[in-house]
This record gives C-alpha cells, structure tokens and sequence, in this order.
C-alpha cells in the first residue's frame, strides 16, 4: 500500500499508512524507511525509463549476427512443427484417417 501511495506522491497518507503498520516505531524510524522507499522508487523509475516504450526490433536481438542466430533458432524451431512432431504423441488420428485400424494404429 505504501508502494502505490509513494508512487502517487502521496507522501502524507504513506507515512500514516506506516504508523499504522509499524506503531511502535519511533518518529526517526518512520522517516528512515519513508526515505528508504522513496529512493527504491526513484532508482525502479531510473531503469525503466530506457525500455519504456521499446520493442524487440530495439534491441540487439535482431541486429548483424544475432539476427542471423534469431533466424537459425526460429527455422530450427519451426522445422519441428513442420517434420510432424505433433504426430509423434497422437499417431492414431492420422493413422485413422489413412485408414488403418484402431488396433493396429
């Protein structure tokens, strides 16, 4: 709750959220942890800023030599669906359909 309050500038009903929680602490307490979570959220606002916005095509994934890997995992990937892998658990449908029994599918 503090979290969300903070992030809100709602410094006031944060530091009585945490007298709430915390009523045995002293006054110097409070301001040490109101202080600790301001910080937390200024330095979680500080990292995310260079991603906000960003897409895969940003990145270095798909850029000179990694799109070259991107690509080789991509067909690698996709040369097992197309090679029927998803046969390999269910082989009496295809084998019904092709018109073999059940009992010897």
């Amino acid at each position: 709750m503090q979290w969300d309050l903070i992030r809100k500038d709602r410094l006031v009903e944060a530091k009585r959220s945490l007298k709430r929680l915390n009523s045995d602490s002293s006054e110097e307490h409070m301001a040490g942890r109101l202080a600790m979570l301001v910080h937390t959220i200024r330095i979680e606002t500080q990292i995310e800023k260079p991603c906000h916005g960003a897409t895969y095509f940003d990145f270095d994934f798909f850029m000179g030599v990694e799109l070259r890997r991107a690509e080789i995992a991509c067909v690698a990937f996709a040369g097992q669906i197309l090679a029927g892998s998803t046969f390999a658990y269910q082989p009496n449908y295809p084998f019904a359909n092709a018109g073999i029994r059940a009992d010897d599918a």
